[in-house]
């Protein structure tokens, strides 16, 4: 990771490049703390803008998986996380309490839609998540022409779910 700091010109090392399993998530909490998604799990950047910053892996509810998240947004005070690594391809949001290093409260926004096949990056506008939901996992060819679609991908598909907390049902 690295960062620019302010009227910097040049980009400084944060943390080497063995700090984390193949980071595929990084966004900045309000606290100013980096929270950081990599193969294995989530942790927090503490103190990023200080002279030592540190890395504490978060726990879990549960011992709740949280690895294989591939991509992070921030809505409404919590934090929306894109899981698609072993079987689990679903949207979470998650709460994060940065005191205690822990996710406090997961929530899952959506699992188990019909083209799921690999979803990653989304952006936050107003109360609504929208996400790549199939990412055709296409590569460009020597010759300059992109390889076919791998079997069962028809394209790209993109996807929208609310990021406002369930209302909880009246008696």
């Amino acid at each position: 990771i690295y960062r620019l700091p302010p009227n910097g010109e040049a980009l400084q090392v944060l943390l080497p490049n063995d700090t984390f399993e193949i980071p595929n998530g990084i966004v900045a909490l309000p606290d100013g703390h980096l929270l950081v998604a990599d193969f294995d799990r989530l942790a927090l950047v503490v103190d990023p803008a200080g002279p030592a910053p540190r890395v504490v892996r978060l726990g879990t509810p549960d011992d709740l998986y949280l690895g294989g998240i591939d991509g992070l947004a921030v809505a409404g005070g919590r934090v929306i996380a894109f899981q698609n690594l072993v079987g689990r391809t679903r949207v979470w949001a998650l709460t994060i309490d940065v005191r205690k290093a822990r996710v406090a409260r997961a929530a899952i926004l959506m699992r188990g839609h019909a083209d799921f096949l690999n979803p990653t990056t989304g952006v936050v506008a107003g109360d609504r998540l929208l996400f790549i939901a199939d990412t055709k996992l296409q590569s460009a060819n020597p010759d300059g022409s992109v390889s076919a679609l791998p079997p069962g991908r028809t394209g790209y598909r993109l996807l929208e779910v609310s990021t406002r907390p369930p209302t909880p049902a009246r008696s």
